[in-house]
């Protein structure tokens, strides 16, 4: 059976392209323009202005320590996500064993950020983090110090990591409704646009840095990608020929990228 994986990354691009989209038509529906509490555009409405605004942002204390907090979580979580299905190949050796390692990982987010939201609700976001953080550096250490004849222990690695992730991605973003009422009450205005717009800012940020970081790394111990190899006629497989060596210096530097340096 020959496998084609091009047709199989677009089948499951198309199912999550059509998934995706779902909850933004039915946020698109199902709001109602309401006329209630409209305020008249007038020059005395228009607000401080967008670098005033955006000064008044930069000096809130409380939307800087929660905008970090999200920035360095989505700093870890990516150089984890950049770098599993590799670290999964060269570290653990099993390679075949990552499309489930990482359905285990998401179905373990799933579950854990209604968990979060709830421990949130009767602790507060700020023990919750706590604990959802400090489980997840644990998950981190033991990434590092991963076997590589044990590759099973991926399994509950990835189920332990799934209760961080659900806690470093949830509750920095419910922490930043709290801090626009603040301000509000502080100042008399609502400058949400300027908040999440910086907030996603630092999100892209993270994520473009970890994906950098990772690159440099991988290329300085040097590790090159696979390249296409061609298949004797009687090969049953597609899969791409390793161009690069299992050197110990990749398989160091992949324990370094996803466990050292997102647990720091």
């Amino acid at each position: 059976v020959v496998v084609d994986f091009s047709k199989g990354y677009l089948l499951s691009g198309a199912i999550f392209a059509c998934v995706m989209i779902i909850p933004l038509y039915i946020v698109f529906f199902g709001t109602a323009w309401s006329n209630r509490g409209y305020v008249k555009d007038t020059e005395e409405n228009h607000g401080p202005g967008f670098f005033r605004g955006l000064l008044l942002v930069i000096q809130n204390k409380a939307f800087i320590t929660v905008m970090l907090v999200y920035f360095f979580s989505q700093i870890a979580v990516q150089f984890v996500q950049n770098n599993l299905n590799l670290y999964t190949k060269y570290v653990a050796r099993a390679e075949k064993d990552f499309p489930y390692v990482l359905l285990t990982l998401q179905a373990s987010v799933l579950v854990f950020v209604l968990f979060w939201g709830l421990v949130a609700s009767k602790a507060g976001k700020k023990p919750a983090y706590y604990m959802g953080g400090s489980l997840l550096m644990v998950v981190f250490v033991f990434l590092y110090l991963l076997p590589t004849d044990k590759p099973f222990l991926l399994f509950p690695l990835a189920a332990f990591s799934g209760m961080g992730v659900a806690a470093a991605l949830l509750l920095p973003l419910s922490m930043l409704p709290d801090v626009i009422e603040l301000d509000e009450l502080r100042t008399g205005v609502r400058r949400e646009g300027i908040f999440y717009s910086l907030f996603l800012f630092f999100q892209k940020a993270g994520l473009s840095l970890g994906l950098a970081v990772s690159n440099f790394v991988l290329g300085a111990v040097g590790y090159t990608p696979p390249v296409e190899n061609p298949l004797p006629e009687d090969s049953s497989s597609s899969e791409i020929a390793e161009s690069s060596d299992e050197v110990e210096s990749v398989v160091f530097a992949l324990r370094i990228l996803v466990g050292i340096i997102p647990a720091t």
